[in-house]
């Protein structure tokens, strides 16, 4: 379709507003996930991988597919949620994760860098993302990492765009339908505070974009 602008500027505006729109998280329909650096992760130059997107949106899945010889999945969920859940945790992880996990979590225990309370989680990812990037640069270890979960949101995104990174940009009605399939019993028992949790996640990623664009 053309469009007739009466001059550069209104055709500069129109096409930035454009772009800015499609950078929003959808609520209804899925977008294109975006991705940043990804050519370095294929080309084996870069050490991290990271998959951000809300619980339901595909992240799990898309990152097993990066799971090979030269690499290990890590949902990086569970290692601020350590503290909370550690026996959940540990019978999800391999002996190839536990190897690799452990030892961080277990310093950060004995340095009490961990907190309980899900209300400061965020300040949780922002003390321990970085410590555990060093941490694992500190390992020597072969392998490269790939990190997904939703709380890297979170996390200043500056840091991140130094690595490969991708964004899922399932919307929030398919996310949501995904993650109460999952775990039905669970949701029902406090949906109020699991959908609002949702949307908490889906706004934290759509300012994680923001900020990347602006």
């Amino acid at each position: 379709m053309e469009y007739d602008f009466k001059d550069l500027t209104e055709r500069y505006y129109y096409i930035n507003l454009q772009n800015i729109f499609s950078k929003y998280q959808p609520w209804i329909f899925s977008k294109k996930h975006l991705s940043f650096h990804f050519e370095k992760w294929n080309n084996f130059e870069e050490k991290f991988l990271f998959i951000v997107g809300t619980a339901g949106s595909g992240k799990t899945t898309l990152a097993r597919k990066f799971k090979q010889s030269d690499s290990i999945v890590i949902e990086f969920d569970d290692v601020l949620n350590w503290f909370i859940n550690r026996n959940e945790i540990l019978n999800k992880w391999t002996k190839e994760e536990f190897q690799i996990i452990f030892p961080f979590v277990s310093r950060l225990e004995e340095q009490n860098m961990y907190l309980m309370d899900k209300d400061v989680k965020i300040d949780a990812n922002v003390n321990i993302i970085q410590p555990f990037m060093d941490y694992i640069l500190d390992l020597n270890t072969s392998k490269r990492i790939v990190l997904e979960g939703v709380w890297i949101a979170y996390y200043n995104p500056d840091i991140i765009m130094k690595h490969s990174l991708i964004l899922l940009r399932t919307s929030f009605i398919t996310s949501w339908y995904r993650r109460y399939k999952r775990d039905k019993e669970g949701i029902l028992k406090n949906i109020k505070d699991k959908w609002h949790e949702s949307i908490g996640w889906r706004n934290a990623i759509e300012n994680f974009i923001k900020q990347i664009y602006y």
